[in-house]
């Protein structure tokens, strides 16, 4: 796989010279002693990779991979805030590295389109001792001084990952990095209702699928005239209802209507998170939100002749891959976490910032070796990574095959499969099947 040397070629310039030169160049390292740029950019990240939560123990056994011996307070007192900004910096350069899968998914509904990106963002929150660095959205009930949003676009065709864009955890969706790249034409966009500003997708080429506001209006495309969709929604669970419409008062964006009716356990669940929302924000309830909470709504400029309805309702069931690359960053990897009171602010900043390199090491890995495969179980494969860590790193440093080592890891990678599921169809029985899955 020609992606897999490629990983080998980034790591080594990004990681080893790069990392040196912005040691120096940020005060990091001023003269080289013991512990160089590159040595500690390295230690850090495979241990981050290996352990998500290393100790000084583990990175000092990474960093003798690396033939360097150093105390325990001695790599301690390196955590520092220009040893963080080292580590930004390689993010920085590192998400922009563009690696995809050798050959796209093999999925005839993914190939009618020349990518297929589900963007979302999630949120990290920090120690309030770096609300200087990171701001939070203001350290309310359940909130934070200190945070920090990771953006990221995924193309579900061939797994090329644009982001973790960096920003305050304060910053709305619509204003995400990401957002001025646009939707490029023949590329299909989905998103959830926090990403649907009406005004930007009228200046979109590609195709978006998303879904709108709870107080966004809908008119015939032919009379003009508002639809009550009380009177137009199925009234029946799983019923469909769909037509070209424009959406938004003033901003009458052409688009394909999507209703689904959703079942009436679904509906009461949605009216109480509604009601809990609004409780918490000390607000009344949106009647129009409660009233559209029976229905699933989207809105695309796909037309039916590209997609069918039901294609459409597996696609943005899809976007819950997002969901599930957040949690597996979270959880697998343990990038959101961090030992309070124990560790000083600019350690916890760092590891942060090594975990977020890992995780993009971890998926370079994922799309390399599995990506031909839909039925690919990416979490298990993820683990298979973290348990290679440690070789990855002593082979990138050359002390062992990289080629043995990395044909190793994929076929173990390449073993890691979903299995084929009856009444709750996997992702990629809806992706090959096309299933009439309605959304809920």
């Amino acid at each position: 796989m020609s992606s897999v040397p490629q990983i080998r070629a980034i790591l080594q310039r990004v990681l080893g010279p790069r990392a040196d030169e912005l040691a120096r160049e940020t005060g990091f390292v001023q003269r080289r002693r013991v512990l160089a740029g590159a040595d500690f950019v390295q230690a850090v990240v495979f241990a981050a990779l290996q352990h998500g939560q290393p100790t000084s123990e583990e990175i000092s056994e990474m960093l003798g991979r690396r033939s360097v011996e150093i105390s325990e307070s001695g790599l301690s007192q390196r955590f520092t805030e220009r040893a963080a900004h080292v580590l930004l910096r390689l993010i920085h350069e590192l998400v922009h590295e563009p690696l995809q899968a050798d050959q796209p998914a093999p999925v005839e509904l993914l190939q009618r389109f020349e990518a297929v990106e589900v963007e979302d963002s999630t949120t990290i929150r920090l120690p309030p001792a770096l609300a200087h660095v990171w701001k939070g959205c203001g350290g309310g009930s359940g909130q934070s001084k200190a945070g920090i949003k990771l953006h990221v676009r995924w193309d579900l065709k061939q797994g090329g990952l644009q982001g973790p864009v960096l920003t305050d955890a304060k910053c709305a969706d619509q204003a995400s990095p990401l957002r001025q790249r646009g939707i490029a034409k023949g590329v299909l966009n989905i998103t959830d209702e926090g990403y649907c500003s009406l005004e930007w997708l009228k200046q979109q080429k590609g195709f978006f699928l998303t879904r709108p506001r709870s107080t966004v209006v809908f008119l015939s495309a032919t009379s003009r005239q508002e639809l009550e969709l009380e009177q137009i929604g199925p009234q029946v669970s799983n019923g469909t209802w769909q037509a070209n419409v424009l959406v938004g008062r003033e901003a009458r964006l052409p688009a394909r209507l999507i209703l689904v009716r959703v079942p009436e356990e679904v509906i009461e669940q949605r009216r109480e998170r509604i009601r809990t929302d609004a409780k918490r924000r000390g607000k009344q309830p949106n009647p129009q939100a409660l009233l559209r909470a029976q229905w699933t709504i989207l809105i695309t400029n796909v037309a039916q002749e590209k997609l069918s309805l039901s294609e459409v309702l597996v696609l943005q069931r899809a976007r819950w891959q997002i969901e599930l690359l957040f949690k597996r960053w979270k959880q697998g990897d343990q990038i959101d976490e961090w030992l309070p009171g124990r560790r000083s602010k600019w350690r916890t900043l760092c590891e942060l910032y090594a975990k977020i390199i890992a995780v993009l090491i971890e998926q370079w890995f994922l799309v390399a070796a599995t990506w031909h495969d839909p039925y690919r179980s990416l979490a298990k494969a993820a683990k298979r990574v973290h348990q290679a860590a440690g070789e990855l790193l002593s082979a990138l440093v050359g002390e062992t095959n990289w080629q043995r080592v990395t044909t190793r890891l994929i076929r173990a990678m390449q073993a890691c499969r979903v299995h084929r599921r009856g009444k709750h169809p996997c992702h990629a029985q809806l992706l090959l099947d096309g299933l009439d899955w309605s959304l809920t």
